[in-house]
């Protein structure tokens, strides 16, 4: 079973006066891409750039995944190590 896409965008069109600047834009993201990007040791800005998100979303998204990874609250790994350790141990590389 896979988990539901944290951010899906189906058909998006955006049209400033007479131009088409986005046309029938779909996409998906997914909490996997989120945590590979964070294991490579992007940042939140890059992260964002790379999915064509917000950074604030991104950071909304990474907080999800600290809190389902039960990765919340003072440790002595910062979550973003021990995600990154969490992901590679299970052979995503």
């Amino acid at each position: 079973m896979t988990a539901a896409p944290l951010l899906t965008v189906s058909a998006l069109t955006i049209r400033f006066g007479g131009l088409t600047a986005i046309e029938d834009l779909s996409l998906e993201v997914g909490e996997g891409e989120v945590l590979a990007l964070i294991a490579e040791g992007r940042t939140n800005a890059a992260v964002a750039q790379q999915l064509v998100l917000s950074q604030h979303a991104v950071e909304k998204h990474i907080n999800s995944i600290f809190s389902k990874l039960n990765l919340s609250g003072d440790q002595e790994l910062h979550p973003r190590v021990r995600a990154t350790l969490m992901y590679l141990a299970e052979g995503r590389n």
